[in-house]
């Protein structure tokens, strides 16, 4: 049964800022802006990491942190972290934090 929350009522495409409604369309407008988006963003990915994570290591990993600071910095930093990767899903991302922790 599709989730009609998130998809196009009746079918399983996901609702989309461009309005696509047909599966194999949605599929290559995809492929297309994932590429673009690769190529755009590719080369400031490392410096963008060692950004992120040199602030973290800034603040000693969170570490000595009341829970409510700790809980607004995790929040920022997960975020930041997050937002390195164009999955939807956050999989990687949170594969990445588990070993860390």
């Amino acid at each position: 049964m599709p989730d009609e929350l998130y998809c196009y009522p009746g079918t399983n495409v996901l609702k989309n800022k461009m309005g696509i409604r047909n599966i194999e369309q949605l599929h290559e407008m995809e492929r297309k802006l994932t590429m673009l988006r690769m190529f755009c963003n590719a080369m400031f990915l490392y410096g963008q990491a060692e950004e992120i994570f040199g602030k973290l290591k800034a603040e000693d990993h969170l570490h000595g942190l009341g829970e409510d600071d700790f809980i607004g910095r995790l929040s920022y930093y997960f975020s930041e972290i997050n937002a390195l990767h164009p999955f939807r899903d956050g999989k990687v991302t949170q594969r990445h934090l588990q070993k860390a922790a």
